[in-house]
């Protein structure tokens, strides 16, 4: 899966670090967990829905392109 792929499929977790992920085996309490957060449900739900659409529309050029060579 490339790049651009990941992006549009991951825009709502948190991506963590090397370092973040080592200090998380001694969070016990779970501190360290963040969130991408949004201004409402909505803005959230907008977003997803536009990542999702841009992913269909890559994945459609995509496969027009493979069919053109």
């Amino acid at each position: 899966m490339n790049g651009r792929k990941m992006r549009h499929t991951s825009m709502l977790f948190a991506m963590p670090s090397f370092t973040s992920g080592a200090a998380r085996v001694m969070d016990l309490g779970g501190l360290f967990d963040s969130y991408n957060t949004s201004e409402s449900d909505e803005a959230a739900d907008t977003a997803a829905l536009a990542s999702d659409w841009q992913a269909v529309g890559s994945d459609l050029k995509e496969a027009m392109s493979s069919l053109q060579k």
